[in-house]
């Protein structure tokens, strides 16, 4: 499966042209470092346009779009909104992170009596 990523300003306004490339199955939207690339917030009105663009370009020519959002319901919902075909929850790092700062903080709350 080919999965190219759309993390540049100039990668979303290529989307449309990217997506209909022979072979490409799907398209991921990194929103952070596309955000980066331009020096604005991802909230920013023109990373957002940038975002929506890149999917309606994308559906315009048949083919699904996601994104790596985050491990909530509100960004799973934001990802629908946005009109996203799926989102990636979280990222191996970020989970095993998340764990080990579980677990330390765990480990951390008990007291001897």
């Amino acid at each position: 499966m080919l999965i190219p990523q759309l993390e540049s300003a100039e990668a979303a306004r290529n989307a449309r042209e990217i997506a209909a490339v022979d072979g490409v199955d799907v398209l991921l939207v990194g929103a952070a470092d596309l955000s980066t690339s331009e020096g604005l917030a991802e909230s920013d009105p023109t990373v957002v346009e940038l975002i929506t663009g890149a999917v309606r370009a994308v559906h315009a020519v048949g083919k699904p779009i996601g994104n790596a959002g985050g491990a909530s319901a509100a960004h799973v919902q934001a990802s629908l909104e946005t009109g996203f075909d799926f989102t990636l929850m979280s990222n191996d790092a970020s989970l095993l992170g998340s764990a080990a700062r579980a677990a330390v903080e765990a480990g951390r709350s008990v007291h001897r009596g």
